[in-house]
């Protein structure tokens, strides 16, 4: 595995959110503010063993909302190869019902490179335009982004839109084929069976 460079490969990827487990899983984040110290220690293991630049979305009720960070090396990458930024999240990396949200731009080889992880519990406008927010603050580079992808999740979209004006806003070519898929059809489009395969021959 290349260290240097994170590249996002399926063996790679216990590398990539060795963090993660650190944070998340063995500590099991919860909802409540009785495990708030915990997640405090755990936010201190990211700056202290990673040297990552983290921050914390706590509520009123001392309750953890959500959270951001990014290596050094992170940063780097972030600030050699800003003008494409890709993001999604996954709801598959935990057991506490939070999304993981992935940040990651294009290198020079054309491999895919982490430059930041949200963890976050709650995907309101507000708690993404914090994440989106933080993740700028760290990376001043961000006025560079001239394209985002993204998936169709028109709340996310509006506020990539909102926090990155300057960058033109891409669907990812998964969701694209299942938008295809879906409204592409005999009964929508009025066409033949073999009308449809052709147009969905891609």
């Amino acid at each position: 595995m290349d260290t240097t460079y994170n590249h996002v490969q399926g063996q790679d990827i216990c590398f990539n959110y060795r963090v993660l487990s650190l944070c998340l899983i063995t500590t099991q984040f919860s909802f409540y503010s009785f495990f708030y110290p915990k997640v405090q220690y755990n936010y201190s293991l990211l700056n202290i063993f990673l040297g990552a630049d983290s921050h914390l979305l706590i509520n009123t009720n001392n309750e953890f909302i959500g959270l951001l960070f990014s290596t050094p090396m992170m940063q780097q990458q972030m600030e050699c190869y800003p003008e494409l930024l890709c993001i999604d999240a996954t709801y598959k990396l935990t057991n506490i019902r939070a999304s993981v949200y992935v940040m990651m731009v294009e290198d020079g080889c054309g491999e895919s490179v982490i430059v930041g992880i949200g963890v976050m519990l709650k995907e309101d406008k507000e708690s993404l335009r914090w994440m989106l927010t933080k993740f700028k603050q760290i990376n001043p580079c961000c006025n560079s982004i001239l394209n985002i992808m993204s998936d169709k999740d028109w709340l996310e979209r509006e506020v990539l839109q909102e926090c990155f004006p300057q960058a033109k806003l891409l669907i990812c070519i998964f969701h694209a084929f299942k938008i295809f898929n879906r409204e592409i059809t005999i009964e929508k489009m009025k066409i033949t069976l073999e009308e449809r395969k052709r147009a969905l021959q891609f």
